[in-house]
């Protein structure tokens, strides 16, 4: 008897879990499971790259200027506004080049471009790159005169 009442039980919840399946509002139930974060989560993150990074400038010899581009990828999965700066830093100051504010929709990429001269790299000089609001930076390195 119990046997056939263990089945009784099982089949009963089974038929309760393919109805609910089949005629409950599946909005609401993966609304209820994203939640209670019982879905896999998009992972939410920002690129941030060099362009042509192999042919990134690392000398600069007198009155001469080179070009770099850096990229910002947003896959935050929602807009978002970044506010970045644009650095030449040495050991003996530090310089700002450009800063800017833009805002990227999901999966949407913006490439900025920057230049660089003697006048600011007369020494070994880092040119950093940073999003202020994400907290995620990228530099190389040139060696002025």
């Amino acid at each position: 008897m119990s046997k056939q009442l263990t089945l009784l039980f099982s089949g009963s919840v089974l038929a309760v879990i393919i109805f609910f399946l089949l005629f409950a509002d599946k909005s609401a139930i993966i609304s209820w499971l994203n939640e209670y974060k019982l879905l896999p989560q998009p992972e939410r993150f920002t690129e941030l790259y060099f362009e042509d990074h192999t042919n990134l400038p690392t000398h600069l010899i007198a009155s001469d200027e080179a070009d770099f581009k850096f990229t910002v990828h947003n896959l935050e999965y929602e807009p978002f506004t970044y506010n970045y700066t644009v650095k030449a830093e040495s050991t003996q100051s530090a310089e700002l080049l450009d800063e800017g504010t833009f805002t990227l929709n999901h999966d949407e990429y913006k490439t900025i471009g920057g230049t660089i001269s003697t006048q600011e790299a007369q020494i070994r000089t880092k040119i950093n790159v940073s999003l202020e609001n994400k907290n995620q930076s990228i530099h190389f390195w040139v060696n002025g005169n």
